[in-house]
């Protein structure tokens, strides 16, 4: 939520330029943005009321040196990968590690 405006982010990261009161949506939650403001409702339609937005300090991951956070994304995918799969597969031999 912003003064006049509003921003939708996938990550806080991404619009702490612009504000820091951020509403946090859970699963089946939906923001409708419009010029009047913020609309919060389930999937289904059925409007429901925050008690008030979240205030967020500043974040500490910041974008790393990369000039906007899709690139920082696009370069940390292997890494991701990786971490994901640590434990899960062999590097050796691709296979899983589970037991069977």
């Amino acid at each position: 939520m912003g003064e006049g405006e509003s921003f939708v982010a996938s990550d806080v990261p991404g619009i702490l330029h612009h504000t820091r009161n951020i509403y946090f949506l859970a699963d089946g939650d939906m923001a409708i943005l419009t010029l009047a403001g913020v609309e919060l409702t389930d999937f289904d339609g059925t409007p429901f009321s925050a008690i008030s937005p979240h205030l967020v300090g500043p974040h500490p991951g910041g974008k790393g040196g990369y000039k906007h956070f899709m690139l920082k994304e696009i370069w940390e995918q292997p890494r991701a990968i990786t971490d994901t799969t640590l434990g899960r597969v062999s590097l050796d031999s691709a296979r899983s590690t589970s037991a069977r």
